[in-house]
Protein backbone atom coordinates (compact mmCIF):
# COMPACT_ATOMS: atom_id res chain seq x y z
CA UNK A 1 0.00 0.00 0.00
CA UNK A 2 2.06 2.87 -1.38
CA UNK A 3 1.96 6.23 0.51
CA UNK A 4 3.17 8.09 -2.61
CA UNK A 5 0.06 6.89 -4.45
CA UNK A 6 -2.61 7.51 -1.80
CA UNK A 7 -1.92 4.09 -0.28
CA UNK A 8 -3.14 2.32 -3.39
CA UNK A 9 -1.87 -1.20 -3.85
CA UNK A 10 1.36 -1.25 -5.85
CA UNK A 11 3.04 -4.20 -7.53
CA UNK A 12 6.73 -4.28 -8.37
CA UNK A 13 8.52 -6.83 -10.51
CA UNK A 14 11.57 -8.49 -8.94
CA UNK A 15 13.73 -10.88 -10.94
CA UNK A 16 16.38 -13.20 -9.59
CA UNK A 17 18.92 -14.00 -12.29
CA UNK A 18 21.71 -16.59 -12.19
CA UNK A 19 24.98 -16.02 -13.99
CA UNK A 20 25.31 -18.92 -16.48
CA UNK A 21 29.03 -19.44 -15.85
CA UNK A 22 29.68 -18.80 -12.15
CA UNK A 23 26.11 -19.50 -10.98
CA UNK A 24 26.09 -16.43 -8.73
CA UNK A 25 22.76 -14.69 -8.24
CA UNK A 26 21.66 -11.10 -8.59
CA UNK A 27 18.29 -9.44 -7.95
CA UNK A 28 16.81 -6.77 -10.19
CA UNK A 29 14.07 -4.29 -9.27
CA UNK A 30 14.20 -1.25 -11.56
CA UNK A 31 11.84 0.69 -9.25
CA UNK A 32 14.57 0.92 -6.61
CA UNK A 33 16.20 3.67 -8.66
CA UNK A 34 13.31 5.93 -7.55
CA UNK A 35 13.70 5.39 -3.81
CA UNK A 36 14.30 8.56 -1.72
CA UNK A 37 17.79 9.26 -0.41
CA UNK A 38 18.87 11.61 2.37
CA UNK A 39 21.87 12.83 0.39
CA UNK A 40 19.69 13.98 -2.45
CA UNK A 41 21.42 17.10 -3.77
CA UNK A 42 23.84 16.43 -6.60
CA UNK A 43 27.27 18.00 -6.39
CA UNK A 44 28.82 19.69 -9.40
CA UNK A 45 31.62 17.76 -11.10
CA UNK A 46 32.99 21.01 -12.45
CA UNK A 47 33.06 22.51 -8.95
CA UNK A 48 34.88 19.45 -7.59
CA UNK A 49 37.35 19.63 -10.47
CA UNK A 50 38.12 23.29 -9.78
CA UNK A 51 38.58 22.73 -6.06
CA UNK A 52 40.93 19.73 -6.48
CA UNK A 53 43.03 20.69 -9.50
CA UNK A 54 45.57 22.99 -7.84
CA UNK A 55 47.07 20.36 -5.53
CA UNK A 56 46.48 17.31 -7.74
CA UNK A 57 49.46 14.93 -7.65
CA UNK A 58 48.67 13.64 -11.16
CA UNK A 59 48.52 16.96 -13.01
CA UNK A 60 51.57 17.94 -15.15
CA UNK A 61 52.73 20.66 -12.73
CA UNK A 62 53.02 18.16 -9.83
CA UNK A 63 53.45 14.68 -11.27
CA UNK A 64 57.27 14.65 -11.41
CA UNK A 65 57.72 15.91 -7.85
CA UNK A 66 54.77 14.18 -6.16
CA UNK A 67 54.59 10.64 -7.54
CA UNK A 68 56.91 7.66 -6.86
CA UNK A 69 59.48 6.35 -9.33
CA UNK A 70 60.30 2.86 -10.54
CA UNK A 71 63.82 1.52 -9.94
CA UNK A 72 66.20 2.10 -12.89
CA UNK A 73 66.16 -1.62 -13.70
CA UNK A 74 62.47 -1.35 -14.63
CA UNK A 75 62.31 2.20 -15.97
CA UNK A 76 65.62 4.08 -16.38
CA UNK A 77 63.69 7.32 -16.64
CA UNK A 78 61.81 6.58 -13.38
CA UNK A 79 58.38 6.50 -14.97
CA UNK A 80 56.86 5.10 -18.16
CA UNK A 81 55.26 7.55 -20.58
CA UNK A 82 53.08 6.72 -23.57
CA UNK A 83 51.38 9.65 -25.27
CA UNK A 84 49.53 11.63 -22.60
CA UNK A 85 49.68 8.76 -20.06
CA UNK A 86 52.27 8.32 -17.31
CA UNK A 87 52.85 5.13 -15.30
CA UNK A 88 54.36 5.09 -11.81
CA UNK A 89 54.20 2.85 -8.73
CA UNK A 90 51.14 3.03 -6.50
CA UNK A 91 52.31 4.61 -3.25
CA UNK A 92 49.88 2.40 -1.29
CA UNK A 93 49.80 -0.95 -3.17
CA UNK A 94 47.72 -4.03 -2.44
CA UNK A 95 49.48 -6.40 -4.88
CA UNK A 96 53.00 -7.55 -5.62
CA UNK A 97 53.06 -5.12 -8.56
CA UNK A 98 50.60 -2.24 -8.51
CA UNK A 99 50.93 0.83 -10.72
CA UNK A 100 48.95 3.97 -11.47
CA UNK A 101 48.39 5.09 -15.08
CA UNK A 102 47.17 8.66 -15.59
CA UNK A 103 44.80 8.88 -18.55
CA UNK A 104 45.21 12.51 -19.49
CA UNK A 105 47.13 15.61 -18.58
CA UNK A 106 43.75 17.30 -18.10
CA UNK A 107 42.50 17.10 -14.51
CA UNK A 108 38.86 16.35 -15.35
CA UNK A 109 37.52 14.73 -18.52
CA UNK A 110 33.77 13.98 -18.75
CA UNK A 111 33.03 10.40 -19.77
CA UNK A 112 31.48 11.43 -23.07
CA UNK A 113 34.75 13.17 -24.01
CA UNK A 114 36.97 10.26 -22.96
CA UNK A 115 37.94 9.53 -26.54
CA UNK A 116 39.69 6.62 -28.18
CA UNK A 117 43.07 8.36 -28.10
CA UNK A 118 42.91 9.03 -24.34
CA UNK A 119 41.80 5.48 -23.52
CA UNK A 120 44.29 4.02 -26.00
CA UNK A 121 47.25 5.84 -24.45
CA UNK A 122 46.21 4.50 -21.04
CA UNK A 123 45.91 0.94 -22.31
CA UNK A 124 49.21 1.02 -24.21
CA UNK A 125 50.98 2.47 -21.18
CA UNK A 126 49.44 -0.26 -18.99
CA UNK A 127 50.61 -2.97 -21.38
CA UNK A 128 54.12 -1.54 -21.59
CA UNK A 129 54.32 -1.69 -17.79
CA UNK A 130 52.95 -5.25 -17.85
CA UNK A 131 55.54 -6.37 -20.41
CA UNK A 132 58.40 -5.02 -18.31
CA UNK A 133 57.02 -6.61 -15.14
CA UNK A 134 56.43 -9.97 -16.83
CA UNK A 135 59.96 -10.02 -18.25
CA UNK A 136 61.39 -9.28 -14.82
CA UNK A 137 58.99 -11.39 -12.72
CA UNK A 138 57.30 -14.14 -14.80
CA UNK A 139 55.60 -15.54 -11.67
CA UNK A 140 53.40 -12.44 -11.53
CA UNK A 141 51.31 -13.63 -14.45
CA UNK A 142 47.85 -12.57 -13.26
CA UNK A 143 47.20 -9.15 -14.70
CA UNK A 144 44.27 -6.74 -14.67
CA UNK A 145 43.76 -3.13 -15.73
CA UNK A 146 41.25 -1.36 -13.52
CA UNK A 147 39.55 1.98 -12.97
CA UNK A 148 37.80 3.66 -10.06
CA UNK A 149 36.23 6.79 -11.57
CA UNK A 150 35.18 9.48 -9.05
CA UNK A 151 34.81 9.27 -5.23
CA UNK A 152 31.49 7.43 -5.54
CA UNK A 153 33.49 4.58 -7.10
CA UNK A 154 36.19 4.71 -4.38
CA UNK A 155 38.63 6.96 -6.26
CA UNK A 156 40.83 8.88 -3.85
CA UNK A 157 41.79 11.42 -6.54
CA UNK A 158 39.58 12.90 -9.24
CA UNK A 159 42.20 12.99 -12.00
CA UNK A 160 41.32 10.02 -14.29
CA UNK A 161 43.68 7.08 -13.83
CA UNK A 162 43.84 3.33 -14.35
CA UNK A 163 45.35 0.94 -11.83
CA UNK A 164 47.37 -2.01 -13.13
CA UNK A 165 47.69 -5.02 -10.85
CA UNK A 166 50.03 -7.98 -11.49
CA UNK A 167 50.35 -10.75 -8.93
CA UNK A 168 51.32 -14.38 -8.41
CA UNK A 169 47.73 -15.38 -7.62
CA UNK A 170 44.49 -14.43 -9.41
CA UNK A 171 41.75 -12.45 -7.74
CA UNK A 172 38.77 -14.49 -6.56
CA UNK A 173 36.68 -13.50 -9.59
CA UNK A 174 39.42 -14.27 -12.12
CA UNK A 175 40.34 -17.54 -10.42
CA UNK A 176 36.73 -18.74 -10.33
CA UNK A 177 36.17 -17.64 -13.93
CA UNK A 178 39.30 -19.44 -15.16
CA UNK A 179 38.18 -22.64 -13.43
CA UNK A 180 34.57 -22.43 -14.64
CA UNK A 181 35.65 -21.60 -18.21
CA UNK A 182 37.97 -24.62 -18.27
CA UNK A 183 35.21 -26.86 -16.90
CA UNK A 184 32.75 -25.63 -19.55
CA UNK A 185 35.32 -26.27 -22.29
CA UNK A 186 36.04 -29.79 -21.01
CA UNK A 187 32.31 -30.62 -20.93
CA UNK A 188 31.34 -29.08 -24.27
CA UNK A 189 34.52 -28.82 -26.33
CA UNK A 190 33.67 -25.14 -26.92
CA UNK A 191 34.42 -21.81 -25.27
CA UNK A 192 31.73 -20.45 -22.95
CA UNK A 193 32.63 -16.93 -24.06
CA UNK A 194 32.22 -17.73 -27.75
CA UNK A 195 28.92 -19.45 -27.02
CA UNK A 196 27.79 -16.46 -24.95
CA UNK A 197 28.54 -13.97 -27.73
CA UNK A 198 26.78 -16.19 -30.30
CA UNK A 199 23.71 -16.65 -28.09
CA UNK A 200 23.43 -12.96 -27.26
CA UNK A 201 23.89 -11.90 -30.88
CA UNK A 202 21.25 -14.41 -31.98
CA UNK A 203 18.77 -13.36 -29.28
CA UNK A 204 19.54 -9.69 -29.72
CA UNK A 205 18.03 -8.45 -26.42
CA UNK A 206 21.32 -7.73 -24.72
CA UNK A 207 23.70 -7.56 -27.69
CA UNK A 208 25.32 -4.19 -28.34
CA UNK A 209 27.72 -4.51 -31.27
CA UNK A 210 30.82 -6.25 -32.53
CA UNK A 211 33.82 -4.12 -33.36
CA UNK A 212 36.95 -5.89 -34.55
CA UNK A 213 38.27 -8.21 -31.85
CA UNK A 214 35.57 -7.40 -29.28
CA UNK A 215 31.86 -8.10 -28.84
CA UNK A 216 29.98 -5.77 -26.47
CA UNK A 217 26.94 -6.93 -24.54
CA UNK A 218 24.81 -5.98 -21.54
CA UNK A 219 25.25 -8.58 -18.81
CA UNK A 220 22.28 -10.92 -18.17
CA UNK A 221 22.99 -11.14 -14.40
CA UNK A 222 24.87 -7.88 -13.74
CA UNK A 223 27.48 -7.27 -11.07
CA UNK A 224 26.20 -3.67 -10.88
CA UNK A 225 23.99 -1.10 -12.55
CA UNK A 226 24.35 -0.55 -16.31
CA UNK A 227 26.93 -3.33 -16.64
CA UNK A 228 28.63 -3.55 -20.03
CA UNK A 229 30.90 -6.48 -20.92
CA UNK A 230 33.43 -6.51 -23.78
CA UNK A 231 34.65 -9.97 -24.80
CA UNK A 232 37.75 -10.60 -26.92
CA UNK A 233 37.59 -13.16 -29.71
CA UNK A 234 40.59 -15.49 -29.64
CA UNK A 235 42.67 -13.55 -27.08
CA UNK A 236 42.95 -15.19 -23.66
CA UNK A 237 45.26 -12.60 -22.12
CA UNK A 238 46.21 -8.97 -22.46
CA UNK A 239 49.69 -9.35 -23.86
CA UNK A 240 48.26 -11.56 -26.64
CA UNK A 241 46.49 -8.50 -28.08
CA UNK A 242 48.24 -7.04 -31.10
CA UNK A 243 48.15 -3.32 -31.86
CA UNK A 244 44.92 -3.75 -33.81
CA UNK A 245 43.31 -5.52 -30.83
CA UNK A 246 44.41 -2.79 -28.43
CA UNK A 247 42.86 -0.25 -30.77
CA UNK A 248 39.62 -2.26 -30.86
CA UNK A 249 39.51 -2.32 -27.05
CA UNK A 250 40.22 1.41 -26.80
CA UNK A 251 37.53 2.22 -29.35
CA UNK A 252 34.97 -0.06 -27.69
CA UNK A 253 35.65 1.34 -24.24
CA UNK A 254 35.38 4.90 -25.54
CA UNK A 255 31.99 4.09 -27.08
CA UNK A 256 30.80 2.49 -23.83
CA UNK A 257 31.86 5.62 -21.92
CA UNK A 258 29.89 7.79 -24.35
CA UNK A 259 26.83 5.62 -23.67
CA UNK A 260 27.37 6.10 -19.93
CA UNK A 261 27.60 9.85 -20.48
CA UNK A 262 24.27 9.83 -22.36
CA UNK A 263 22.70 7.86 -19.50
CA UNK A 264 23.85 10.51 -17.02
CA UNK A 265 26.44 8.22 -15.41
CA UNK A 266 29.28 10.02 -13.66
CA UNK A 267 31.22 7.38 -11.73
CA UNK A 268 32.16 3.85 -12.70
CA UNK A 269 34.30 0.83 -11.92
CA UNK A 270 36.11 -1.07 -14.64
CA UNK A 271 38.17 -4.25 -14.73
CA UNK A 272 39.97 -5.69 -17.75
CA UNK A 273 40.38 -9.34 -16.71
CA UNK A 274 43.20 -11.31 -18.31
CA UNK A 275 44.10 -14.95 -18.31
CA UNK A 276 47.58 -15.80 -16.99
CA UNK A 277 50.29 -14.17 -19.11
CA UNK A 278 52.17 -16.49 -21.46
CA UNK A 279 50.08 -19.52 -20.51
CA UNK A 280 47.54 -21.48 -22.55
CA UNK A 281 44.09 -21.15 -20.99
CA UNK A 282 41.45 -23.41 -22.49
CA UNK A 283 38.03 -21.82 -22.80
CA UNK A 284 38.88 -18.44 -21.26
CA UNK A 285 38.59 -15.10 -23.06
CA UNK A 286 40.04 -11.77 -22.12
CA UNK A 287 37.13 -9.54 -21.13
CA UNK A 288 36.32 -6.16 -19.62
CA UNK A 289 33.46 -5.31 -17.26
CA UNK A 290 32.12 -1.83 -16.50
CA UNK A 291 29.47 -0.89 -13.95
CA UNK A 292 28.07 2.53 -13.10
CA UNK A 293 28.22 3.99 -9.60
CA UNK A 294 26.05 6.66 -7.91
CA UNK A 295 26.15 10.27 -8.98
CA UNK A 296 28.31 12.65 -7.01
CA UNK A 297 26.47 13.78 -3.87
CA UNK A 298 27.37 16.12 -1.08
CA UNK A 299 29.41 14.29 1.59
CA UNK A 300 29.11 10.96 -0.24
CA UNK A 301 32.08 8.74 -1.00
CA UNK A 302 32.49 4.97 -1.23
CA UNK A 303 35.19 2.62 0.02
CA UNK A 304 34.11 -0.16 -2.38
CA UNK A 305 36.15 -0.01 -5.55
CA UNK A 306 37.04 -2.30 -8.44
CA UNK A 307 38.45 -5.02 -6.17
CA UNK A 308 35.28 -5.31 -4.09
CA UNK A 309 32.76 -4.81 -6.88
CA UNK A 310 34.37 -6.61 -9.82
CA UNK A 311 37.08 -8.93 -8.44
CA UNK A 312 35.15 -10.11 -5.35
CA UNK A 313 37.99 -9.33 -2.95
CA UNK A 314 37.96 -6.86 -0.05
CA UNK A 315 40.75 -4.34 0.49
CA UNK A 316 41.23 -3.73 4.23
CA UNK A 317 43.15 -0.84 5.82
CA UNK A 318 43.26 -2.07 9.43
CA UNK A 319 45.19 -4.92 11.05
CA UNK A 320 42.90 -7.40 12.87
CA UNK A 321 45.61 -7.79 15.52
CA UNK A 322 45.39 -4.06 16.29
CA UNK A 323 41.62 -4.34 16.61
CA UNK A 324 42.04 -7.27 19.00
CA UNK A 325 44.50 -5.25 21.06
CA UNK A 326 41.88 -2.53 21.47
CA UNK A 327 39.26 -5.15 22.38
CA UNK A 328 41.51 -6.59 25.06
CA UNK A 329 42.22 -3.13 26.45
Amino acid sequence: MDPTKGFDETVQIIERRKDPLLERWCRINAQRANRPKDLSRDSSLEELARSTEKGCFFCPSNIDSSTPKFPPSLAPEGRIRVGASTVFPNLFPFARHHAVVTLSETHFVPLERMGEEIVGDGLRASLEYARRIHARDPESKYLSVNWNCLPTAAASLMHPHFQVVADVVPTKYVGATLMASRSYFNRNGLSFWTDLCTAEQTGGERFGHRDGTFSWIASFAPLGNNEVVGIADGAPELLALDESGVGDLARGLSKALKVYGRLGVQGLNMAVCSGPLGQATEGFSLHVRLISRPKLKQLYTSDAGFMERLHDEVIVETWPEDVARELRA
